[in-house]
């Protein structure tokens, strides 16, 4: 019997020296105060199953009230589950959090605070007050959100998260089963990872407000469709990386994109690819694939387009095609409109002009010129790392309208 309960009592020394270890391994260390961290919830051998469950949003994935403490953690060590993490934001002051990976297609509760466990000399010294949570980051692992309508930071919008002025897109739950998403109208911001993951997504359409799109759509298995928006200036670091079937991507003709960052497109379908001028720099690396950069095979397009004069010299007894100089075009192609669709390309030229002697009397010629830019890709934050990277990429612009002239 003596021997019994000394095991026992070895047994729950053992885990409660554990459990201290993993609180308080890995904390954070807590802006206000240098001596006061982020604890973490991990093993409490005295609670019992059902309790330690609202703790750790274990398999019943209950959830904490906010009287009690929400639980933080950053390991994954003895099988730990863990539910949020915390992140302080100097321009906020204050805390955003995210959702651990958690699969699940049940509701589950946004925490408006949460407490931290205070240690001294790794010592537990209770809790601090409550600290308000300002941010959602990311998508969910979750089928839908509860949150509370009277959150003074963020507020819920058909299933979606956003900042309560409804400006800023912070989360989607990746377990919504809606294939189709249109952000709404008045949205400028797109947060980071807002839909990554979300699977049951094959389109997506984003209005003429958003401004901004924070690398939002990584690894979205069944994306096949989305628009760019004309206020955005860049497509960021990973923003469609591994979205393995997206094939559409609309940039519009006013748009003011001017950067491609690297794995923009890393792993899609993407073949072709229209940008709204040859202004734009595109990292060497934003459209790799599986096997190398030529895998993905992607034809970049402008609609960048002459417009083409003709004006007969009768000195030289030739006809005169003229247009305006295109900015950072290569060359121009010119070609002979041969009819039912096809053209002949008849040349390139750097200059702004074509001149066509000896063309037979009386017969009707038709011409058309195409501009081409050679652009040369910047280095990008992995490009160090891979081979066969292009020196340049070629960006054709759209033909001009035809023009005929009469021999």
């Amino acid at each position: 019997m003596k021997k019994k309960k000394f095991l026992t009592f070895i047994t729950a020394a053992c885990a409660a020296a554990l459990c201290l270890q993993i609180s308080v391994s890995g904390r954070q260390q807590d802006p206000d105060d240098s001596d006061i961290y982020t604890g973490e919830f991990a093993w409490y051998p005295d609670l019992p199953y059902d309790e330690l469950n609202n703790y750790i949003l274990g398999d019943g994935m209950s959830f904490v009230d906010d009287g009690y403490d929400v639980v933080i953690s950053s390991r994954y060590e003895i099988g730990m589950r863990r539910a949020w993490n915390t992140t302080y934001i100097d321009t906020l002051d204050g805390y955003s959090i995210y959702f651990n990976p958690y699969r699940t297609d049940l509701k589950i509760k946004i925490p408006d605070s949460f407490k931290n466990k205070r240690y001294r000399n790794n010592v537990f010294k209770g809790y601090t007050s409550a600290i308000e949570v300002k941010v959602l980051e990311r998508s969910c692992s979750f089928k839908e959100f509860d949150l509370n309508p009277e959150n003074k930071y963020m507020t819920l919008v058909d299933n979606v998260v956003f900042s309560k002025d409804k400006k800023n897109l912070m989360s989607y739950a990746q377990y919504d089963e809606r294939t189709y998403y249109e952000v709404p109208d008045g949205t400028e911001v797109i947060g980071s990872d807002a839909f990554a993951s979300c699977n049951n997504i094959k389109e997506i359409y984003i209005p003429d407000t958003v401004k901004e799109i924070k690398s939002s759509f990584s690894s979205m298995d069944n994306l096949e469709k989305i628009n760019i928006p004309p206020l955005v200036e860049e497509i960021h670091d990973s923003t469609f990386s591994s979205c393995d079937n997206l094939k559409n991507v609309y940039i519009p003709e006013d748009s003011k994109l001017k950067k491609i960052d690297s794995k923009a497109f890393w792993h899609t379908k993407i073949s072709e690819l229209t940008l709204p001028s040859f202004d734009v720099k595109i990292c060497d690396y934003a459209f790799y694939g599986d096997y190398g950069y030529d895998a993905l095979n992607v034809t970049l397009k402008s609609y960048v387009k002459p417009e083409l004069k003709s004006e007969y010299k009768t000195e030289e007894k030739a006809h005169m095609l003229q247009w305006d100089e295109i900015p950072n075009a290569s060359y121009y192609e010119i070609y002979q409109n041969l009819g039912n669709g096809e053209y002949k390309n008849l040349g390139k030229t750097t200059s702004t002009s074509q001149c066509f002697k000896n063309l037979k009397p009386g017969c009707e010629y038709t011409f058309t010129v195409k501009p081409v830019a050679k652009i040369r890709p910047f280095r990008g934050t992995y490009s160090e790392n891979y081979h066969d990277l292009p020196e340049y990429f070629i960006i054709e612009g759209t033909m001009s309208e035809d023009i005929s002239v009469i021999g």
